[in-house]
């Protein structure tokens, strides 16, 4: 009896192939970090906040978009991990709203796109909000939607108004959007509050806010280990992207 239960459990059990794969891009002296498999059914290019990927490495860093590559992947998701154009160097705010940033998007998601013919997304958390939603604005219906995810509301003494999504996408975007954030997002440039408005407001093609509850405080407020960085609350980041992606 224990070897047919061996037999089943090994007919029926396919265990995510988290293989990560190196893409080459134009824009940037580092490889596009890649997870893919042939039943996934979107493309997420994920845009981690802070310096970005200055490196070029997925391991030991704490950013919620790869903590939560498991469940992406098992999820039903290829995941392709925009990276910082040289190694070593932040992604600095100002070049995140620059029309070459935005150009670059575009590039990288058409080839992305090239690869399987699957609705491609932006993902972005915190400040990679910013770029996400300054690719969208420049180049509308090309791109064919996003995901902010925390990403920055309000200014402080190191961010101004040009940088915040409140602002960005305030004459509207010819593409779909969807925004995700925690409800007790204490980051100071990333509160909860101005959302309400902006959803009102927006003009996209689609629209949708999702709002978290919950989420762990162990780290620093807009660290990635607290909620601003969905501690304890990747699975619900997760599902409401792919189930949003998966209706469009």
């Amino acid at each position: 009896m224990r070897f047919i239960i061996i037999a089943l459990i090994l007919l029926f059990y396919h265990p995510v192939n988290a293989k990560v794969k190196k893409i080459n891009v134009p824009m940037s002296d580092m490889p596009m970090k890649a997870i893919e498999s042939p039943n996934s059914k979107v493309n997420l290019i994920m845009f981690v906040g802070g310096p970005g990927l200055k490196h070029g490495k997925l391991v030991k860093v704490k950013n919620p978009l790869i903590r939560a590559k498991s469940i992406f992947k098992q999820s039903g998701a290829n995941l392709y991990f925009f990276p910082n154009p040289k190694k070593g160097k932040a992604m600095k705010l100002n070049y995140r709203i620059s029309k070459k940033h935005a150009d670059n998007i575009l590039k990288v998601s058409k080839l992305v796109k090239k690869r399987n013919n699957l609705p491609t997304i932006l993902v972005g958390h915190s400040r990679g909000g910013t770029s996400v939603s300054n690719a969208a604005v420049v180049h509308g219906a090309k791109i064919d939607g996003i995901v902010n995810a925390a990403a920055m509301t309000t200014t402080s003494s190191k961010v101004s108004s040009k940088h915040i999504i409140t602002k960005i996408l305030k004459k509207g975007v010819d593409t779909h959007i969807l925004i995700v954030h925690p409800k007790k997002d204490t980051c100071l440039v990333t509160p909860y509050k101005p959302l309400p408005k902006l959803m009102k407001n927006l003009k996209a093609k689609s629209k949708k806010l999702v709002t978290i509850n919950g989420g762990g405080t162990t780290g620093r407020e807009c660290g990635p280990l607290h909620r601003h960085g969905f501690e304890n609350t990747e699975k619900e980041l997760a599902n409401s992207i792919i189930n949003w992606a998966s209706g469009l």
